[in-house]
């Protein structure tokens, strides 16, 4: 398939970016002159601005939505029914990924029975659709080389297959997922430094150092080889190990309350080079892309409705489903990874016969590179470093 002959090129990363596994820095596009206020007055609701934008999803149908069981999606895929119900619409379709059992870090499907069984119980509708998942979301294998072979270069992100399958299963009509809820509800560090103080009530003074790490998280020096262990990313030199940690730590010393946080995020290179991404992949199916959390009308009542030290995850999933969530699963606290199905079998092989070519970085150690892909499980920040050294293989079509 020509994926890419009516959308154009992905957008394009710089040498270190691949290296580093992930776009650096902030993005110079309008995303930062629109990004939302933050906001001191009142505002709509942020259940009345969600389920307005899930609505007008809802009217294109079909509308899809990425249900992997987490907090971000049940909580989508809840509004969604809800919304569809009080207007007549046709109910979401669930759309759900289920891996081998051999994939434990993967399994989710207890939590998924647990939201549709509960949604059913309230007589909303719901279509629920599960894919088995085999190989297609391999990094080096179909469809995500015809894609990279198409493009030429490395991508972000470079473990697109779930989009790819989604956007084209969503053809025609709405995908919505829970892009950037991590970002959006985790606990930021104003929120810990006042649990924090909280704590210190009842502790008393020998408590203060958990007060005060919140504050200043980084203010140590600390060495390549324990960036490289705390970071996962071991095949950069140490030059560009520490230009990694200088460029996070300003971020950190950047942040404390909350909206700065996330008003930061919204403006990295990462976030709108992943969203161009995106509406690349969605155009090529004539999908309209949904993500709720990135929307800046949902991001401004967010910003108006909550104080300047935010709340905890679970406080935020039980505020937005407004009862409509079992509490098991707005009070869950693990999380599902998919690492394993993105380092298939086509990903191993091909890195166990790598002889370092295409790998030319001053950035890279390649011999700690082929190291890091030969270990059981592989970071996704290495995957554009696979693509790259994949392409050299004689894959371009671009030239």
């Amino acid at each position: 398939m020509d994926y890419l002959g009516s959308t154009g090129m992905l957008p394009e990363l710089t040498d270190r970016e691949i290296a580093y596994g992930f776009p650096i820095g902030m993005s110079d596009s309008s995303i930062q002159e629109n990004s939302p206020p933050m906001r001191r007055g009142p505002s709509d609701h942020p259940i009345q601005v969600l389920d307005t934008i899930l609505l007008n999803a809802l009217t294109k149908s079909p509308c899809v939505i990425t249900f992997s069981g987490g907090r971000d999606s049940s909580l989508l895929l809840a509004r969604a029914a809800m919304v569809a119900k009080k207007h007549g619409l046709p109910g979401p379709v669930a759309l759900t990924h289920r891996y081998p059992a051999e994939d434990v870090d993967a399994q989710e499907t207890v939590w998924q029975h647990r939201v549709v069984d509960h949604l059913r119980l309230l007589d909303l509708p719901v279509e629920w659709i599960i894919n088995d998942v085999t190989t297609e979301f391999d990094i080096l294998g179909k469809p995500l080389t015809d894609l990279l072979t198409m493009n030429g270069r490395p991508f972000f992100p470079p473990a697109s297959g779930a989009s790819l399958f989604d956007y084209q299963f969503a053809a025609g009509g709405s995908l919505v997922t829970g892009e950037f809820g991590d970002e959006l509800f985790a606990n930021s560090r104003s929120y810990r430094f006042r649990r924090s103080i909280s704590e210190l009530k009842y502790s008393g003074r020998t408590s203060m150092r958990r007060v005060v790490r919140p504050l200043f998280p980084s203010m140590r020096s600390i060495g390549a080889e324990e960036i490289a262990m705390l970071t996962g990313i071991t095949w950069l030199t140490e030059d560009a190990l520490h230009g990694l940690f200088a460029s996070v730590k300003q971020a950190a010393d950047d942040d404390f309350g909350w909206k700065s946080e996330v008003r930061r995020k919204l403006k990295t290179r990462a976030v709108q080079v992943s969203l161009e991404t995106r509406d690349r992949i969605a155009g090529l199916f004539d999908c309209i892309p949904v993500d709720p959390f990135l929307d800046f009308q949902f991001i401004d009542s967010w910003f108006g409705h909550i104080d300047y030290f935010g709340i905890s995850r679970s406080q935020s999933m039980r505020l937005l489903s407004d009862g409509m969530l079992p509490d098991s699963v707005i009070d869950r606290e693990s999380k599902a990874f998919f690492n394993r199905s993105r380092f298939g079998e086509d990903t191993k092989s091909f890195a166990a016969k790598w002889d370092g070519a295409g790998i030319e970085s001053p950035d890279v150690d390649v011999s700690r590179l082929r190291d890091a892909w030969m270990q059981n499980l592989v970071t996704l920040q290495s995957a554009m470093l696979l693509q790259q050294a994949w392409l050299s293989d004689g894959h371009n079509s671009v030239r």
